[in-house]
């Protein structure tokens, strides 16, 4: 139990952590890692992993360039399919795949729209 709790304040510490560093993409790249590594509870499943996750890549694709914004991808999706891999309870494999590969593709899709309309505003 202290294990969970002290990763917990360590994620919600880089997670509002990651406000202050907006200018410094090295910075909120390290915060974002060290947040996604927050574990996933062994003894209960917890469904709302996946909400915690995706607001994280959320994140790391608005404010990273989009090569650490993968990288931080890769390693909240590791981290999503460990239990499975490890025997404890959690979603199954194929539902984390395609549900990785759908928020990449809207993620992926939020960057081009929102390059573009960046694009656009700074022509006018």
């Amino acid at each position: 139990m202290p294990w969970r709790l002290g990763s917990s304040s360590i994620f919600f510490t880089a997670y509002f952590i990651a406000l202050l560093c907006r200018a410094r993409p090295a910075m909120l790249f390290v915060t974002l890692l060290v947040a996604s590594l927050w574990p996933i509870g062994t003894d209960a499943f917890n469904s709302y992993i996946l909400l915690v996750f995706s607001i994280i890549e959320g994140k790391a694709a608005y404010r990273l360039p989009a090569i650490q914004a993968c990288v931080i991808g890769i390693v909240l999706v590791v981290g999503a399919i460990m239990p499975d891999l490890l025997g404890y309870p959690g979603f199954p494999l194929p539902f984390l795949v395609l549900y990785s590969v759908i928020l990449a593709i809207g993620l992926a899709l939020f960057r081009t729209v929102w390059g573009r309309y960046e694009e656009s505003s700074v022509r006018i």
